[in-house]
């Protein structure tokens, strides 16, 4: 009885351990990403009820507002001439 609860153990002892299967890394203009932020109590209820009015998820909203309001600064990618929204060039300028 001994050696078969030995065994039992050795074998699991033994067994390769699988290496953990990771999504491919997306790139790109329309790559998403996750992130978490706090926010304060009524920026929450202001924000849930919003999405709720609209029938957007929060995430598309808060998404906007970025791409709206934070426009001073952009990233190029190598070799790119510049931001393509015109709004945002003359605001570079």
């Amino acid at each position: 009885m001994e050696d078969a609860k030995k065994r039992v153990r050795r074998d699991v002892a033994e067994t390769p351990k699988r290496a953990r299967k990771r999504a491919p890394e997306a790139t790109g203009a329309g790559a998403k990403v996750r992130r978490g932020f706090v926010l304060s109590r009524e920026a929450s209820i202001r924000l849930d009820t919003h999405a709720v009015g609209a029938q957007r998820q929060a995430c598309e909203i808060i998404e906007d507002l970025i791409m709206t309001h934070l426009r001073r600064y952009w990233l190029s990618e190598r070799g790119g001439a510049g931001p393509e929204d015109p709004a945002t060039a003359a605001a570079l300028e």
